[in-house]
């Protein structure tokens, strides 16, 4: 399928400096009546360049392309975690309960800033399977890790984590301890 003639134009927009110029890429290349899936597909998956790899997805998000859950598994998996972040942005988007499991198993990532962004993420679907994953995030040792699993536990409202909520609500960061009496509450309502 031929794709329309501006899509050149935007996909090399991907590759722009500026973040503004990369953003309106990607929301008008989802407004073309022929996008270039095909294209946005392959580089979503192959690009060597993060900036390439993320712009796709997200114009594939916004398209509700079919491909997408694939696409999004394997960017979950990606190293950088800007390409991670739409990668669950678009499980969730796409099938929020088959995502639960996969970004459970981002909460022992390596890196800080991918087990936030896991615990964050579970915070948005209510899913039993979510709950202990969450409860043990609030031990790690990122306090800020600690504090979104707090936030994310309230929400899934689950008696399961009062025991390690009351114990959080003792840490030494404020916000966790916070976070984590809000939980309590959130459930004994």
């Amino acid at each position: 399928m031929n794709s329309d003639p501006l899509a050149p134009k935007y996909l090399a927009a991907f590759r722009s400096r500026l973040v503004r110029e990369r953003e309106r890429a990607i929301l008008e290349l989802a407004k073309l009546p022929k996008p270039p899936v095909e294209i946005l597909r392959a580089m979503a998956a192959t690009s060597d360049r993060i900036v390439e790899r993320r712009c796709a997805l997200e114009v594939l998000r916004l398209l509700k392309d079919p491909h997408l859950p694939k696409l999004a598994m394997k960017s979950v998996l990606d190293p950088n975690v800007s390409v991670r972040r739409v990668g669950i942005a678009s499980l969730l988007q796409t099938d929020g309960k088959k995502a639960v499991p996969v970004i459970a198993k981002l909460l022992n990532d390596a890196s800080g800033g991918v087990r936030v962004l896991a615990a964050e993420s579970l915070g948005k679907v209510i899913d039993k399977r979510a709950v202990m994953p969450l409860v043990r995030a609030l031990s790690d040792e990122k306090w800020y890790v600690r504090h979104a699993a707090a936030v994310a536990l309230s929400v899934q409202k689950d008696k399961r984590a009062r025991k390690a909520l009351l114990i959080a609500g003792n840490d030494s960061r404020k916000c966790v301890a916070v976070a984590a009496k809000k939980a309590i509450a959130e459930m004994d309502e």
